[in-house]
């Protein structure tokens, strides 16, 4: 890439004399959030130290920078600092001939804001999308994306950082590799910060093949906390978002936690839940790694214990032969009583009618029942929304009725004191055969805890 266009993407690049020296500074040409080292792919494997400066006089602590363990063919460190104010570098021990891109990602749009509250659901957890966290490609990536059949949940840590502005870092880290590597988007499929934000990350949608696991990036998606691991243990409002964030995709794909399947681009039988470093012993790999950190890889264990009983204890939901529930459109709701072909709930002549009906639960202690609801319906009460419960196999009771005023989210909570299998149903009943022109009846984020 031309300098040019490096600095009109927000990057500077600076060129170190061709010999090697022990300890060297240099000023950026613009303020900076994160810097790549890149040397020849000639030169011998490199460890060295960096800090940053905003003055040049007070210093950051020494940090370690190693080569990123994404591209074989390329020798790169990419590291964060606390913020984008800095404008100097020194380095000890950088490789000969190495060039320096400084990033700045500019302002983000969106603070930080609040980490997702705890969810037993399994629908898609609350996250950061790309126009959210400020994607200079918004929803697009440089290409047309490539889907897999996934079988691998792939664990990393980003290896850099902390930084303040979490949607800055997901920034810095989009155009390393989209203007360092020249991948076509960001590794990663989700990213999570320290506080329990997912950002969403490559463009494509669920199933999208990313650029994160040696080199074999077939039959994975690959999920990255945003930090440095070696030393420090991950926060537990991260482990949490990635709990809920591996149950939602394990569950849609029908994987098991606890298994272990073949990977096919690595030939290894590899654990559905994995790690980057888990990629290593292939012969197919085309690096090496201690991703995602030696405090967050013994936790594998815990985390795949973690997902597979929020699996086991949360309902699965499923339209009854006939139902006209579909996915829903309204604020991208989980479900939806209404005809795609018309966008209400319209069927000349007939009494529309139709129920969610989940798994069963069992149930030893008294649960909350959780969930958001919103309609556009006859008025009164004669098209009727239920919420029903059904208890070792028996008769169906109504436990929630909505009423209330139309054409508003209300978040509803219903409290179970049932034990036993446990079966949920959400039941739409237009009662009449009159022509009904309304949206219908909208459920977003069912919950049982």
């Amino acid at each position: 890439m031309r300098r040019r266009e490096l600095l009109a993407a927000g990057i500077g690049t600076l060129s170190l004399a061709p010999a090697q020296t022990i300890r060297s500074q240099h000023e950026a040409p613009h303020r900076f959030l994160a810097v790549v080292v890149e040397w020849p792919g000639d030169a011998a494997e490199a460890t060295f130290r960096i800090r940053s400066s905003r003055d040049g006089t007070n210093w950051s602590e020494w940090r370690e920078a190693q080569r990123d363990p994404h591209v074989a063919e390329a020798h790169r460190a990419f590291i964060a600092f606390s913020d984008r104010s800095q404008r100097f570098v020194e380095l000890e021990g950088a490789p000969a001939g190495a060039q320096l891109h400084f990033i700045d990602p500019g302002e983000s749009p969106v603070a930080n804001g609040k980490p997702p509250g705890p969810r037993t659901s399994l629908g898609r957890p609350p996250m950061v999308g790309r126009l959210e966290w400020g994607s200079p490609d918004g929803n697009n990536m440089r290409g047309a994306p490539s889907y897999t059949t996934v079988t691998h949940l792939i664990l990393h840590h980003t290896a850099d950082g902390p930084v303040s502005d979490f949607a800055a870092w997901v920034r810095a880290i989009w155009s390393f590799h989209v203007n360092v590597n020249g991948w076509a988007d960001i590794g990663y499929n989700f990213l999570i910060a320290p506080n329990g934000m997912i950002f969403e990350g490559r463009a494509g949608g669920d199933n999208v093949v990313g650029a994160h696991f040696s080199c074999q990036n077939g039959g994975t998606m690959g999920v990255a906390l945003l930090g440095n691991y070696m030393q420090a243990a991950p926060t537990e409002a991260a482990l949490a978002s990635l709990v809920q964030l591996l149950a939602w995709r394990a569950a849609a794909l029908q994987l098991d936690p606890l298994g272990t399947v073949l990977h096919r681009g690595t030939n290894l039988q590899l654990p559905v839940i994995s790690s980057h470093r888990d990629g290593n012993p292939s012969p197919l790999a085309c690096t090496r790694t201690d991703c995602p950190g030696n405090q967050l890889y013994p936790l594998l264990g815990r985390i795949r214990n973690e997902v597979a009983a929020v699996i086991s204890r949360t309902p699965r939901w499923n339209a009854e032969p006939g139902s006209l529930w579909t996915s829903g459109a309204r604020r991208q709701a989980d479900w939806w009583f209404g005809n795609p072909a018309t966008g209400s709930y319209e069927i000349p002549g007939t009494v529309s009618q139709g129920s969610l009906v989940s798994t069963e639960v069992e149930l030893n202690a008294d649960a909350t029942l959780r969930y958001e609801s919103w309609y556009q319906t006859e008025a009164g009460s004669v098209d009727r929304k239920l919420v029903e419960l059904s208890v070792d196999g028996g008769e169906w009771r109504v436990i929630d009725e909505v009423t209330g005023p139309p054409e508003m989210w209300d978040v509803r909570s219903v409290r179970l004191t049932a034990r036993g299998r446990v079966r949920l149903r959400f039941r739409f009943d237009s009662v009449d055969a009159i022509g009904n022109r309304y949206e219908g009846w909208y459920l977003h984020a069912i919950a049982l805890s």
